[in-house]
C-alpha cells in the first residue's frame, strides 16, 4: 500500500493561492468532509466533491471528476497519493493540487501503523 500523510492545512491554502472555488476528491467520506467545512470557513467554496478508493485509476477516475470543469472549479484538491492527483491532474482544466505527502510503500503492521516495505528505486534487492 502506498502509505501518505496529510500536509499541513497552511501549505495546502498557499497552494491554493487565490483559487475561490475548489473541487475535492478523496477516498473517506469524513476527510472529503472535513475538508470542505474547512475550506469554506476560510471563504472558499466548494463547487463539487467526488469520492473514490483508487485515484491512481484513469478510467474510474476520469468519470468520477468529470463535472468538475462544469461546476467551475479554479483549483482541485486530490486527497490521495502522488500518482492519484496525477491522474486527477491529467483529466481536469483547473491546477490540482495534492492534500497528501506520499511517504513510502509500506505494510500494515496495525490500524494506523505502517512499515516501509520498498523504496520504489527499481533496484529490487531483498
Amino acid at each position: 500500500m502506498i502509505v501518505t500523510k496529510k500536509k499541513p492545512i497552511e501549505e495546502l491554502m498557499a497552494m491554493l493561492g487565490d483559487a475561490k472555488k475548489i473541487a475535492i476528491i478523496g477516498g473517506g467520506e469524513k476527510e472529503v468532509s472535513e475538508l470542505k467545512k474547512y475550506l469554506e470557513s476560510q471563504g472558499r467554496t466548494v463547487v463539487a466533491t467526488a469520492m473514490s478508493d483508487y485515484c491512481c485509476m484513469n478510467l474510474t477516475t476520469k468519470g468520477k471528476v468529470k463535472g468538475f470543469d462544469a461546476a467551475g472549479a479554479e483549483a482541485v484538491v486530490c486527497m490521495a497519493c502522488g500518482d492519484g492527483t496525477q491522474v486527477v491532474a491529467a483529466n481536469v482544466k483547473a491546477p490540482t493540487y495534492p492534500a497528501n505527502n506520499t511517504m513510502f510503500l509500506g505494510e500494515a503492521v496495525k490500524f494506523g501503523l505502517f512499515e516501509e516495505a520498498c523504496h520504489l528505486c527499481g533496484n529490487c534487492v531483498l
